[in-house]
């Protein structure tokens, strides 16, 4: 993590490393994730989506995914001297998300709008398109990133320096080439109670 990174989130809404992550922290988050419980998740439409997830607390066992928690959040914090929005940075909202084949992925969505500042996914297994869109709606592709074990892209989120939601950057998740894994990130401010389970919005 680094200003110029932030930088190019501010100005483009998006952000790319293809190699965040070395092979020791890989082999370790895949040792957490291969004792996860997935719970599949499904929609046909606005947007379309299927996949496994498994929210990732604090506490849980899972002591890889959370090292690299604090990790990001220091690096994050670090910078708050050159943009001070950034004092407040804590990835209080962890995701664990797995996407089996071809019939797997998420259509063009823009993230939470409780999210804030800064969200970070690291895929830690498997490949896979990971597609910025012009627009939620009629969009058409403004970059593809290649995701690969180790990478990581970072997305834009309120008070990071601008404050409208209206610039979260629309995205796709296309169907994975090979069985995809990843760990979000996110700042979030707070929660909507859906049937038998905590979400934040998706709005």
């Amino acid at each position: 993590m680094n200003a110029d990174l932030i930088e190019e989130v501010i100005a483009t809404g998006s952000a790319f490393v293809p190699d965040a992550l070395g092979v020791s922290w890989i082999d370790a988050i895949r040792a957490d994730i291969n004792r996860i419980e997935w719970a599949p998740q499904y929609k046909e439409q606005n947007p379309w989506l299927q996949y496994e997830d498994a929210k990732i607390g604090p506490d849980d066992p899972f002591p890889a995914i959370n090292r690299l928690r604090l990790q990001l959040e220091s690096q994050i914090r670090a910078l708050m001297t050159i943009w001070p929005c950034l004092r407040a940075y804590r990835a209080n909202d962890v995701t664990a998300q797995h996407y089996r084949d071809e019939h797997d992925g998420i259509g063009t969505h823009c993230d939470y709008s409780l999210d804030r500042l800064l969200i970070a996914v690291y895929t830690v297994r498997g490949h896979g398109p990971f597609e910025i869109m012009t627009a939620r709606e009629g969009g058409t592709i403004a970059r593809t990133y290649e995701t690969q074990p180790g990478s990581l892209n970072l997305l834009w989120a309120p008070d990071l320096v601008h404050c409208d939601r209206a610039r979260r950057p629309p995205h796709r998740i296309l169907r994975p080439q090979d069985n995809r894994t990843s760990i979000t990130y996110r700042y979030t401010i707070g929660t909507k109670q859906f049937p038998g389970e905590w979400r934040p919005y998706f709005i």
